[in-house]
């Protein structure tokens, strides 16, 4: 019967759109009615001029001299600027740099599944958007579109099929479109390079792609199993630690422990500092990607058993080692990894 439940569309269709209404209600919705959006917005005005002692800074940055996009991207530029130079956000900042590996892991792995529709196929749209309107919004989405067009199904076959060529493409890209931007971004602090940040996607799509024109056609030929088996166990690894390394010192603290991962249900005052407004932000909406994620690997059992291990390892994991390492175990156990 459990599983019954999770192989139906019809659940998928109430659960994955109520969790994106949540997310957008609970991201977007505070966010507006604090009048946080309209702070960031005043900040990005070409004609804004700090006050001294204000805290505040002029971020409208003419990037490419084309006014609707610099104009477009300068709130984003500004909410990580923000964030990285406050010392109440940059504790889990860093710790979502460090455990958002899986989100963009995934959808470019499944992408290479021949059996998938062509709405999975372009895992650079989806991820664009996650970083242009909200991860917590359009995760649910994505994973009700994979459920609906038997991406699950395929999901439950093994990555054995991978070349070589394209296991290599992939670790590439993904060091070289995604973890490098954001290790930069925290480092350097600077407005030109959390604007390219923005569209770590399209660096990762890019480098696939030219990665995959100059390999050897003899590498198509050849298995990437072993390569992809040791991205995700790498990924595993690299993600848990992140979350141990943050969790662990102070899992004694239980005050400081909830401030440093878990949102507020109820909203902040409009008067808290613009740096807790983002905060808020920005945890609600790993909250909505994480679970969404793990919600969607529900539908890879193919029995009552599986699924309430699923549940299990969750209810143990998440705590110990984070969501993003929680989600990859389970990803794992499903390729089959450690047989």
């Amino acid at each position: 019967m459990a599983t019954k439940i999770f192989h139906g569309n019809t659940v998928a269709l109430v659960l994955f759109p109520t969790m994106s209404a949540l997310a957008a209600q609970l991201i977007w919705g505070r966010f507006i009615e604090a009048g946080v959006a309209l702070a960031v917005d005043k900040q990005c005005k070409p004609d804004f001029v700090a006050a001294p002692g204000s805290g505040q800074k002029a971020y409208y940055t003419p990037f490419t001299g084309i006014a609707p996009f610099d104009n477009g991207i300068c709130p984003l530029v500004a909410f990580f600027d923000i964030m990285i130079n406050s010392p109440n956000t940059l504790p889990y900042l860093t710790y979502v740099i460090g455990t958002s590996l899986p989100l963009a892991l995934l959808p470019n792995a499944e992408s290479y599944r021949s059996s998938h529709s062509w709405t999975l196929k372009y895992p650079v749209i989806w991820c664009l958007l996650t970083q242009g309107v909200a991860v917590g919004f359009v995760q649910p989405l994505y994973w009700l579109t994979f459920i609906l067009t038997g991406g699950m199904k395929d999901a439950r076959s093994s990555i054995s099929t991978f070349t070589k060529s394209q296991a290599e493409a992939l670790i590439f890209a993904l060091i070289v479109g995604s973890v490098i931007p954001s290790v930069a971004m925290l480092i350097m602090n600077d407005f030109h390079v959390i604007a390219i940040w923005q569209f770590y996607p399209a660096l990762v799509s890019i480098a696939q792609i030219l990665h995959l024109q100059y390999r050897p056609q003899a590498e198509e030929v050849k298995s990437g199993y072993g390569l992809m088996q040791a991205l995700y166990i790498g990924c595993f690894l690299a993600t848990s630690s992140a979350h141990i390394s943050s969790v662990w010192p102070i899992l004694d603290n239980m005050t400081e422990l909830e401030g440093l991962l878990l949102p507020s249900l109820t909203p902040l005052p409009s008067a808290a500092d613009i740096s807790l407004h983002l905060l808020e932000f920005l945890k609600w909406d790993m909250t909505f990607a994480y679970a969404s994620t793990a919600l969607a690997t529900c539908w890879l059992a193919r029995n009552a058993k599986q699924l309430l291990a699923i549940l299990l390892w969750y209810a143990v994991a998440i705590p110990l080692v984070g969501s993003g390492a929680a989600v990859m175990g389970v990803t794992i156990w499903k390729e089959g990894m450690l047989a």
